[in-house]
């Protein structure tokens, strides 16, 4: 049961979510398992972005832009308090957002004729 326990705690990363525009506009929400000092992130594709200091548990919302169109890979680099560095390497797939909005009809316009 510790042991189990122990691995669960080491290899506790943070959480990714983003979304990806028709127009290669990104967004990633990032919540940190630890707080950090300092951080950067890269999406590939994209651009670098310095993050600075984050709370744990407490999202950092990112906004960017790429020219690829598929999963966002995401290449977290962290400096954690006390000193330690992390890389966390995760490809993300983003939540599509349409290049326009859906077309509406009105179905009682139809069903009235």
């Amino acid at each position: 049961m510790f042991f189990a326990l122990l691995f669960g705690v080491a290899i506790a990363a943070p959480t990714f979510h983003g979304t990806l525009a028709a127009d290669g506009h990104y967004t990633v929400r990032i919540v940190p398992d630890r707080g950090w000092e300092s951080a950067e992130m890269y999406v590939q594709g994209g651009g670098t972005t310095e993050l600075g200091e984050a709370e744990s548990g407490v999202p950092v919302l990112i906004e960017g832009w790429t020219d690829l169109h598929g999963p966002l890979r995401v290449t977290l680099i962290a400096a954690e308090r006390g000193g330690r560095g992390v890389t966390h390497m995760i490809e993300v797939e983003p939540f599509r957002v349409p290049a326009s909005p859906p077309g509406w009809t009105d179905r009682r316009a139809k069903s009235s004729r």
